[in-house]
């Protein structure tokens, strides 16, 4: 009689199981983001960005639009796109400008930061479509590392 509880026999599917999801784990890392999180990303970005530009905008919306230019630095290094629209620095300078003449949940980014963070975007939706998801876990993880205090 054939049984699928009897000892030993459910082993050898959970070893197989074991070894197939880690060839899987090393094939998914290097393709690139689903069609679908790519869009939500995107939106996100974009959504935040536009609530920066109408004076809406929070703290937290111009930390995600400084952690997408830092990424996109990062992911450019990594060879996932040409150079950025601009330096870090520029960005930086534009984020500051608007957290200095902002008051918390009321930020404001001028019409120059908002062409500027734009452009960033786009050039970040190009990178979401085309770089796999190693190299955004890379950057994620260096990002982390840069924002903790030392």
């Amino acid at each position: 009689m054939h049984s699928d509880h009897a000892p030993g026999r459910k082993r050898l599917p959970l070893l197989l199981r074991g070894a197939v999801s880690a060839a899987q784990k090393e094939w998914l890392e290097f393709q690139p983001l689903p069609q679908a999180t790519c869009s939500r990303l995107s939106l996100q970005h974009h959504a935040q960005l536009a609530s920066l530009y109408v004076g809406a905008g929070s703290l937290l919306s111009l930390q995600l639009i400084m952690r997408v230019a830092l990424a996109s630095a990062i992911l450019q290094e990594l060879g996932y796109g040409h150079a950025l629209p601009r330096e870090i620095e520029e960005y930086e300078a534009l984020a500051t400008q608007a957290l200095q003449s902002g008051s918390e949940g009321c930020y404001r980014l001028s019409g120059e930061a908002y062409a500027a963070f734009a452009g960033l975007l786009i050039y970040h939706d190009r990178q979401l479509a085309t770089a796999p998801l190693k190299a955004f876990a890379y950057a994620a993880e260096k990002l982390d590392r840069y924002g903790r205090p030392a």
